[in-house]
């Protein structure tokens, strides 16, 4: 144990209640919420609607993600680790960068959208699209003070206004979904949201408002911070989107919604472990290191509880992901089940790629996330075609599924040579694997017995 690691073990506790209510349980119990209720209104829109709306939705919310990454800046992890206390001009030039950068994919995908519709070989799909680019221009209008809350490691006040805006988004939609009865009514709550997302960002924060400035130093410096993320953002859109946009293009709208329905569903644990790894450990460890090496007491402490528990749930998805389809969804979407249960192995691998590859650019190497996601897309190119031309779709699901096993390898190789990887931490949350596969196991052989005993 070096000294850094004593000093931390011997460092005084907070007081229970300051630490029970902190930025990580307010993210988790957010996300449980927000997963609550994502889960009661699926419920409900998939008895008000067909799965070809959800088609549509995985088509649009595809698009709209490659090209906000094909134009990614970098703003967020640069304010979340820059050291010094950045002065206003910082904060307006990046507001005044990411108005421009929304309002000009504004226009882009307006323009595009007949196009991309084309390219798709479904042309019904143009005014969805064009439709969908107002929410570019409200996503950039966005405060930049919730990013100042997370680099102050305030997060908590995020993710609980993230609660309630979706919290008031939701009624909206259903009650959309039971007038309109069409794929308008996600598309018209998916604008809804981000004005309502943006609104927040001024009404719950002080110091909030922003004022158009361009500092040239300020940009040079963005770019230089921003430049190896900004490359790995066009490997990343091949990483994150190649299987819906082939499903999107190959398939039935209702075979892209079902997908579309197990994605949402595995999403809200791989979004519990991308937002904890992003705004609560990249944040802790960018306060911790003051420009130090990595230690290992640094990097194991910020997961230390949660990651064994996010291994159990999303183990268990993996075994009883069929199961739950079966019980909670009409026989329409029961096919997203499999899907579901493949899918719940990416949040699995995430929980031990993602702390590496933060660490990383916490102690400022962004390179390594780059070479990181040359090796996912060189196994998402082998596996994909294999994995396809032997077992169809299922193949390809798998391949996308798995697509972090290199980076889980490659991470553990750099924190091993920076003498921060740790056997028994990454044994002791294994542990809570094995566990919470034999748990969602045990939960589908009791359902299926129960309901064979039920028919007979």
């Amino acid at each position: 144990m070096t000294a850094r690691d004593t000093t931390a073990a011997m460092a005084p506790r907070k007081p229970l209640l300051q630490r029970a209510f902190n930025s990580s349980s307010a993210l988790v119990g957010s996300v449980i919420v927000q997963a609550v209720l994502r889960f009661g209104s699926n419920l409900i829109l998939t008895r008000l609607l067909y799965p070809e709306a959800f088609g549509v939705v995985l088509v649009i919310t595809s698009v709209t993600y490659v090209m906000a990454l094909l134009a990614e800046t970098g703003i967020p992890a640069f304010l979340v680790r820059t050291k010094p206390a950045l002065e206003r001009r910082y904060y307006d030039t990046l507001w005044t960068v990411q108005v421009l950068r929304g309002a000009v994919l504004a226009v882009a995908l307006a323009l595009l959208a007949g196009p991309i519709a084309g390219w798709l070989g479904k042309p019904a799909l143009e005014l969805p699209l064009r439709a969908a680019s107002v929410i570019f221009f409200l996503d950039g209008l966005k405060s930049l003070a919730p990013l100042r809350e997370r680099r102050n490691r305030r997060d908590w006040h995020n993710s609980l206004t993230e609660m309630g805006t979706y919290a008031l988004q939701l009624p909206i939609i259903i009650g959309l979904a039971a007038w309109l009865e069409s794929y308008w009514a996600l598309i018209y709550g998916m604008i809804i949201g981000a004005a309502l997302t943006s609104a927040s960002t001024y009404i719950f924060y002080g110091s909030s408002w922003h004022r158009p400035r361009l500092d040239g130093a300020v940009v040079k410096e963005l770019w230089i911070f921003s430049r190896f993320l900004a490359a790995s953002s066009v490997i990343t859109i091949v990483l994150n989107q190649f299987d819906k946009f082939f499903i999107a293009g190959n398939m039935s709208l209702a075979i892209a919604g079902l997908y579309n329905m197990a994605w949402s569903l595995a999403f809200v644990a791989d979004g519990l472990v991308r937002s904890y790894s992003h705004r609560i450990f990249y944040a802790e460890l960018a306060h911790s290191l003051e420009g130090s090496e990595l230690s290992r007491a640094a990097y194991y402490r910020p997961m230390r509880r949660m990651r064994p528990l996010l291994a159990f749930a999303c183990a268990g998805g993996i075994t009883f992901g069929e199961t739950f389809f079966a019980i909670a969804f009409d026989d329409r979407y029961l096919e997203a089940g499999a899907m579901f249960a493949i899918l719940s192995f990416r949040p699995l691998l995430a929980l031990f790629a993602r702390p590496g590859e933060n660490a990383m650019l916490a102690i400022g190497r962004p390179r390594t996330k780059f070479v990181s996601d040359v090796l996912k897309l060189a196994w998402l190119i082998g596996t994909a075609l294999i994995g396809y031309n032997l077992y169809g779709v299922y193949g390809l699901i798998w391949a996308t599924a798995l697509v972090d096993i290199p980076a889980v390898l490659y991470f553990s190789v750099l924190l091993r040579k920076a003498g921060t990887f740790s056997l028994r931490e990454e044994v002791w949350t294994l542990l809570f694997v094995a566990v919470g596969l034999g748990c969602g196991a045990v939960g589908t052989w009791v359902w299926e017995g129960t309901h064979r005993a039920a028919l007979y």
